[in-house]
């Protein structure tokens, strides 16, 4: 088990499965998860499923080989590093609203109701496609939001 400091989430817990183990995931940890570390195969099946349901509404090259295409639910992020690095594919939780100039044809409101949220998909993942993840990483506090983050945050870097 490998923990890291997450400036908004608190501490995140990155469990490696091994190859004689498969992903699942139990009830209690289920809304703890804050991404998987995927193979190509299945993000190449989600980043399908999600351009041809219409529900990708932005996508950004953050630089340093990181293309992450959001969803109103989720975002799928490839990381690549040329060609003597490996490419790593995740699924993370929490995604993005289309902006009002953007190009997605359905409304906001068709988007959240035709788009599964993360821990629908992570269940899905963990019943057909267990054998697809190489790592779950997750979030071990609740993840605080707005003014919350940003006070927990100061008070944290004294």
């Amino acid at each position: 088990m490998i923990s890291r400091k997450s400036s908004l989430t608190g501490y995140i817990q990155s469990k490696k499965v091994s190859l004689n183990m498969t992903f699942s995931i139990t009830e209690v940890r289920e809304g703890r998860i804050g991404s998987l570390v995927i193979t190509k195969e299945l993000y190449d099946k989600l980043e399908k499923y999600s351009c041809s349901n219409g529900l990708i509404t932005s996508t950004y090259n953050h630089g340093h080989g990181v293309v992450r295409y959001y969803t109103v639910k989720y975002c799928l992020q490839m990381n690549y590093h040329g060609q003597n690095h490996p490419q790593k594919y995740l699924i993370k939780r929490g995604g993005r609203y289309p902006s009002k100039y953007s190009m997605v044809k359905k409304t906001v409101e068709e988007l959240e109701y035709s788009t599964p949220t993360f821990d629908a998909i992570c269940r899905n993942i963990a019943i057909k496609y267990p054998h697809m993840v190489k790592f779950a990483n997750y979030i071990s506090e609740t993840p605080l939001k707005g003014f919350a983050a940003t006070f927990n945050n100061s008070v944290d870097n004294d």
